[in-house]
């Protein structure tokens, strides 16, 4: 349909997926995922980089934050598709957030990289590419990586993050920057539409290894 929905036949039986938004995982594992503090926190207690970050139960406490870091985003705990992302540079920025269902993140520029992990094995690599502090998932320009130029460090980290979180089909995003290689978010209902059509790079059989993991 217009709306990305797609019938499949599989073992003589008719399944339903979205092209874009599809998510083969646990309940508990997606719950985990869409919620970015707990994802946080699951990430710290496996020793896996994460950026700095804090909720809070006041806007003194917003505030002692972003004097520490100078610069934070503020984003909802459960957001998606970067909605009400917010780059935060003074305090009289706070009064206008919803801060108990905000998660407060350290601002740091970097690389957003994103690791494709089906059944715990990399199987493609994208650089995001934006002009704005904030990604705009409607205008981010996506490369695809050569597999030869995959960065094997930050596979294993993605591998052992979706493994966490009991994921088999996410999407890893991390900041590469001169500070360090950071966790940004991770994604338990990545877009397969931007992997089977990337606007550089090799495409990836995105739908086949999905429904790999519905067989």
């Amino acid at each position: 349909s217009k709306h990305g929905l797609v019938a499949l036949t599989i073992g003589g039986s008719e399944r339903y997926i979205f092209y874009d938004n599809s998510n083969p995982n646990s309940q508990p594992s997606r719950e985990l995922a869409k919620d970015k503090y707990a994802t946080r926190i699951v990430m710290d207690r496996v020793g896996l980089p994460n950026i700095p970050y804090t909720v809070v139960s006041s806007t003194s406490e917003a505030i002692s934050f972003l004097e520490k870091h100078k610069t934070i985003i503020a984003k909802p705990i459960r957001g998606q598709k970067s909605k009400n992302i917010h780059l935060i540079t003074a305090a009289k920025q706070l009064s206008n957030l919803d801060l108990g269902n905000c998660i407060l993140e350290k601002f740091i520029k970097g690389q957003e990289t994103r690791f494709l992990i089906v059944k715990g094995e990399v199987k493609a690599v994208h650089l995001k590419v934006y002009d704005s502090e904030i990604n705009n998932p409607k205008t981010v320009k996506r490369i695809s990586i050569q597999q030869a130029a995959w960065d094997a460090s930050l596979s294993d980290v993605a591998k052992k993050a979706a493994e966490a979180l009991g994921l088999i089909f996410c999407a890893v995003d991390f900041l590469v920057s001169g500070e360090g290689s950071f966790i940004l978010e991770i994604n338990s209902a990545p877009g397969i539409d931007r992997f089977q059509n990337p606007d550089e790079g090799p495409p990836v059989d995105a739908m086949g290894l999905y429904l790999d993991t519905l067989a």
